[in-house]
């Protein structure tokens, strides 16, 4: 049983090494900085199961053991950066030094305490992990309510953009704390856990890698135009309704008669540089003249073609998923979902009733 523990343990420590490797080195993608925040993520966690390597092989390297240890502070600090960075392209480290604190903690404390005991180390290094993961939950779950509020003024796809994957992953990192501590308290779990271990370390490394950029960074007016892109609490008035008037006829000329709400990838900045509107004013219109936002505005055209296409004779009962795809829907989940939203009733249900 041991030697099955350590190779799956080195087989997770490797995917996890190798996959940092993947994300750093991610063709076509232009915001560096979150492939490199995601890297060492992945990189950190690596150290955590190269640690519990030497602790089952009963290796004695108290310089690597003693940093590998400290290393643990940096999981949940990179991953809470990552997952910011995808949300605001443009901000950088100089402001997230503050979560690295605990990591230098820890890395001087083993010296610290060679000199002068302190009672309470070994049981910060036991539970200040687990203490750390909830702590960050709560700015993850801020994080990702606070995105997915502005995401949909932005993207007329949930899928890719609405970073739902990192909020399981994250709670199942939290998981994977509260299992490490049930291995030192239940005898028998080891295999258990290292098998959730292994199985969840490859869902994580797909889906980092295959994350793409949520914005477009190359534009100088990112971070600006993504803090107007939610309606104005202060009833502000960027534009006269005549303008918005104006312009919201320009918006349905545009997207009725390219039919760009046929285009999967469709988001803001597309619409923006179509229109020649600048996206916050853009999405002062979609919110003031369509009395929506973007999200809702796009689905629903879509929703519209995919109630034509169903009653054009076309397609039959097993090609619902061709019919999200000619509306413009990314996957058949996402499609079915918004047939259910908007008409109440299945693809399915709408083609009997042709």
């Amino acid at each position: 049983m041991k030697g099955s523990i350590l190779i799956l343990n080195s087989l997770t420590a490797g995917i996890l090494f190798l996959g940092a490797l993947m994300v750093w080195n991610k063709p076509k993608q232009s915001n560096l900085y979150t492939n490199a925040c995601i890297s060492l993520f992945l990189l950190s966690l690596s150290f955590l199961f190269l640690q519990l390597i030497l602790e089952i092989s009963e290796q004695q390297e108290p310089l690597l053991i003693v940093f590998l240890e400290s290393s643990r502070w940096l999981i949940f600090p990179f991953f809470y950066i990552s997952l910011v960075s995808y949300i605001y392209p443009s901000r950088k480290m100089k402001r997230h030094w503050p979560h690295f604190i605990p990591f230098l903690i820890f890395l001087f404390l083993p010296w610290i305490h060679s000199l002068k005991p302190i009672p309470a180390v070994a049981w910060s290094v036991k539970y200040f992990l687990l203490i750390q993961a909830f702590l960050y939950a709560f700015l993850v779950e801020f994080r990702l309510k606070e995105h997915l509020r502005r995401v949909v003024h932005f993207s007329a796809s949930g899928e890719g953009v609405n970073l739902i994957w990192m909020k399981w992953v994250y709670y199942a990192l939290v998981g994977m704390s509260v299992f490490r501590l049930l291995t030192l308290a239940i005898d028998g779990t080891e295999f258990f856990v290292s098998l959730v271990y292994f199985f969840l370390t490859l869902l994580l490394v797909k889906y980092a890698f295959l994350q793409k950029d949520i914005y477009p960074e190359n534009e100088d007016f990112l971070e600006r135009s993504l803090k107007n892109l939610l309606p104005d609490k202060k009833g502000t008035a960027r534009l006269t309704s005549m303008q918005v008037d104006l312009l919201k006829q320009k918006v349905e000329s545009i997207l009725l008669s390219e039919r760009l709400y046929l285009q999967p990838s469709l988001n803001l900045n597309d619409l923006s540089l179509r229109t020649g509107i600048n996206m916050h004013e853009l999405s002062y219109v979609i919110n003031e003249g369509f009395g929506k936002n973007f999200y809702q505005l796009i689905n629903e055209l879509r929703i519209e073609e995919a109630v034509r296409l169903l009653h054009s004779g076309k397609f039959g009962k097993r090609e619902m998923g061709n019919v999200g795809v000619e509306a413009g829907f990314n996957s058949k989940t996402t499609f079915y979902a918004a047939m259910k939203k908007y008409k109440g009733k299945t693809p399915g249900q709408l083609l009997k009733r042709r």
